[in-house]
């Protein structure tokens, strides 16, 4: 299941349930919200704001304990961008480590690639399976939109960086007939073949485009070797 889903938003914390929903009501605190545990799941209750030009919102959550810590499957109603943002608020107020981010965090900090925070974790994430896992990350150009590109163990993505993380690249890797890297004054640039179409992302940093493609072919070379040679019979 991704997040992509419209009106959804899956969270995976590191940590068990108590904890979890311990760590949850101090940074919905921290916004100004309010948690309130219903069994088995909890509401995020957003009061009105006349300031912040905010109407009042209920967000519900399904909790669930899994083997890696505690998902929680928020239920963002109509108003998808706002209750993204209120969730997002209170995602940066958790304390660092605490939320899993299919290795989008420790693949930038490899590339040396500087993220905005949370939010662009975020609308990588909402877009991938519960175990797909990132090996790269790069930010640049799709036409002239900005944006990032992850590189998973499944496919090649480009994601607009804002709260909503919408796609506009999702290849499949066996989809991709090759990446071909290119250098320019303006940054680094990937020609990527993806089916009947040739996807150039252009105006990445110095090493990210490499990056990208290194990972890609290393990817690439252990589905060769896991593949066999003879078909199964059957």
């Amino acid at each position: 299941m991704t997040d992509a889903a419209p009106h959804t938003v899956r969270w995976t914390l590191l940590a068990g349930k108590d904890e979890a929903l311990a760590l949850l009501g101090v940074a919905a605190r921290k916004n100004g919200f309010r948690p309130l545990h219903e069994a088995p799941g909890l509401i995020l209750e957003i009061p009105r704001s006349l300031r912040k030009r905010r109407p009042a919102c209920r967000l519900p959550g399904a909790v669930t304990e899994t083997e890696r810590g505690t998902e929680i499957h928020w239920t963002c109603g109509e108003d998808t961008h706002r209750a993204y943002e209120h969730l997002l608020g209170v995602e940066e107020a958790l304390p660092d480590g605490k939320m899993y981010y299919h290795g989008m965090d420790e693949a930038s900090a490899v590339s040396g690639v500087v993220l905005e925070g949370r939010q662009a974790f975020r609308s990588v994430v909402r877009n991938l399976g519960g175990d797909e896992w990132v090996l790269a990350v790069a930010q640049g150009k799709l036409a002239s939109e900005a944006g990032i590109v992850a590189l998973t163990d499944q496919r090649l993505l480009f994601v607009k960086g804002d709260v909503l993380g919408t796609p506009r690249l999702d290849a499949p890797l066996d989809s991709i007939g090759g990446l071909v890297l290119g250098k320019k004054s303006s940054g680094e640039t990937l020609r990527i073949g993806a089916g009947p179409a040739t996807v150039i992302i252009s105006q990445m940093g110095h090493g990210e485009g490499h990056g990208i493609t290194a990972k890609f072919r290393e990817r690439m070379k252990e589905g060769a070797r896991t593949t066999p040679i003879f078909p199964t019979q059957g």
